[in-house]
């Protein structure tokens, strides 16, 4: 004998393999109530099929939110260095007694750098040099500029030059 397919759920499926077992047996006077599976779904099979729940609960809340993406945190972008140095140190005159004189290019230009001297021409500290760069410090171990752009302090050192021969 076999049971017509209904509707039924998924949860009573294998017990219904096992009644149907039994009437194809023909088992049903001789089975012994001992012998039948003690489980709810054991119960609601023999009791018969259960109906539809026609008004299961509701709610009218919105379903939760799904979890949002794991988003890797963006790592910022380093900020961009200052240009090479354009300038060199080309020259520096040393007088007893008073600052150096430095002479120094870039961009084809020359430069006379000193704090207090009558040189004509000259650039003291605190003056601005191809637009960008500030003189902050005029010294015999260097010259000291900041990039304006950027507010980047770098100083131009001034190398002593091989004596003449050596090379």
């Amino acid at each position: 004998m076999a049971l017509a397919a209904l509707p039924w759920p998924a949860a009573h499926a294998a017990r219904l393999e096992d009644v149907a077992r039994i009437i194809d047996a023909g088992m049903i006077g001789n089975v012994a109530t001992a012998d039948l599976p003690a489980t709810a779904g054991a119960q609601a099979a023999a009791q018969g099929p259960t109906p539809p729940n026609l008004f299961p609960a509701f709610s009218w809340e919105p379903p939760p939110a799904p979890p949002p993406d794991p988003v890797a945190i963006p790592v910022p972008k380093p900020r961009p260095g200052p240009p090479p140095m354009p300038f060199q140190v080309s020259a520096m005159w040393r007088y007893q007694g008073q600052p150096p004189v430095i002479a120094m290019q870039a961009f084809g230009n020359t430069y006379l750098l000193c704090e207090r001297c009558g040189v004509p021409g000259h650039h003291g500290v605190g003056a601005v040099l191809e637009r960008e760069y500030r003189i902050d410090r005029i010294a015999q171990s260097g010259v000291t500029l900041t990039y304006l752009p950027m507010r980047h302090v770098s100083v131009v050192p001034v190398l002593p030059r091989p004596p003449m021969g050596s090379q």
